[in-house]
Order: structure tokens, then C-alpha cells, then sequence
């Protein structure tokens, strides 16, 4: 009986840890997975810690969830691909360089690929940080607002930020902004700016 209940107890601490640990919302698993990447170069360290340039936003099912396999064929018909190490999907440029990343917008945020037809999901969010990308910053943000807008159209729902509002022109303003200031950083300048 000793030894049942030292195992009792043994399984509730197990299970009181992993609560915790799933109890992490998506911006801790965002927030982790920048923390993965290679270090910053030197140069766009400078940049990143100028100002906030992780930027986030979600596209939200409006009454029902989207199903699996219309959340599959709507991410490969936006040309993102699959991470099996990360179990997330990247967007990449044509030189292969990850542009951004799309998650899951409910716990844990990761794809079982092998459920994911029998499965339903609230949203996706999808995460991009700024800074590192260079002289790409203004294409890469161009691609993250047309990805959005093609998964709203393709399954339908609300695009918001962070903070679940509406993303508004004075939020993309600001985001393309950032992007102006890193490219210019980066002695790079849009063909059409006077």
C-alpha cells in the first residue's frame, strides 16, 4: 500500500507538471521558437533591439473550426512548407531563406500531420521576425499580409493581432514602416520610393 500511494503521488506531480507546461499560451511557443534560431549577426542584432519587429497575427475561424485537411490544402496552395523537427510551417523565399513561420493558434501550437484529418482547429497564427531578414524585411512583410488575406479567403474567418483585434491600417502602416527602416539599414531601397 506504501508504494501505491508513493506512485499515486509520483503520478500526480507529473501530471501537475505538464499541465503547467501546457498551460503556456502561443506567444511563449513563438517566443520559444525564436530562441532556437541562430544567433543574430552582428549588424542585425543592432536592428532587433531598435525596435520590436517580431510581428504576429492570427486568422481566426468565425463560428466553426477549420477542418484539418482544408487547413492542409489552403497552407500548400500558399505555398508553405512543413517542419517535421518543429511540426510548424515556414514560408520561404526563392533562395530558401524562412521568411516566416505559421503555428497552430490554440495549445500546443505544433501539427500531428498523421491526425490532422480527423482534426479541427480554432486558427492559425503566423510569426515573422523583422529584423533578421535584411534587405528582404519589405517582400517578406508584402508575402506575411498576402498570406494572410489567401487564408482568410480560402477558409474564411478574421484576421487579427496579438491582442485579438482587427488588424488595422495603422498597425500594417507601422509593420511597413519597420520593414522600410531595415531595408534602408541595409542599403536597399523599394524601386518606386521617390
Amino acid at each position: 500500500m506504501y508504494y501505491w500511494q508513493l506512485s499515486l503521488i509520483f503520478i500526480m506531480f507529473v501530471l501537475l507538471a505538464l499541465t503547467k507546461v501546457y498551460q503556456k499560451n502561443i506567444t511563449g511557443f513563438i517566443a520559444a521558437f525564436f530562441k532556437k534560431k541562430e544567433k543574430i549577426k552582428g549588424s542585425d542584432m543592432a536592428i532587433a533591439k531598435q525596435s520590436n519587429c517580431l510581428l504576429t497575427a492570427y486568422v481566426l475561424a468565425d463560428n466553426s473550426n477549420y477542418a484539418g485537411y482544408d487547413l492542409l490544402q489552403t497552407l500548400t496552395i500558399c505555398n508553405l512548407e512543413y517542419d517535421s523537427d518543429l511540426r510548424i510551417f515556414h514560408k520561404y523565399n526563392e533562395k530558401n531563406e524562412r521568411w516566416f513561420s505559421l503555428a497552430l493558434a490554440s495549445e500546443p501550437g505544433t501539427f500531428d500531420l498523421d491526425k490532422l484529418g480527423s482534426a479541427s482547429f480554432t486558427g492559425v497564427a503566423l510569426f515573422m521576425e523583422l529584423a533578421t531578414l535584411g534587405a528582404n524585411a519589405k517582400l517578406a512583410l508584402d508575402d506575411f499580409l498576402v498570406t494572410l488575406e489567401q487564408i482568410q479567403e480560402e477558409l474564411g474567418g478574421v484576421i487579427v493581432d496579438a491582442r485579438r483585434n482587427p488588424i488595422s491600417n495603422s498597425l500594417k502602416d507601422k509593420w511597413n514602416n519597420y520593414a522600410d527602416n531595415i531595408c534602408r539599414q541595409h542599403g536597399t531601397r523599394d524601386l518606386f520610393d521617390s
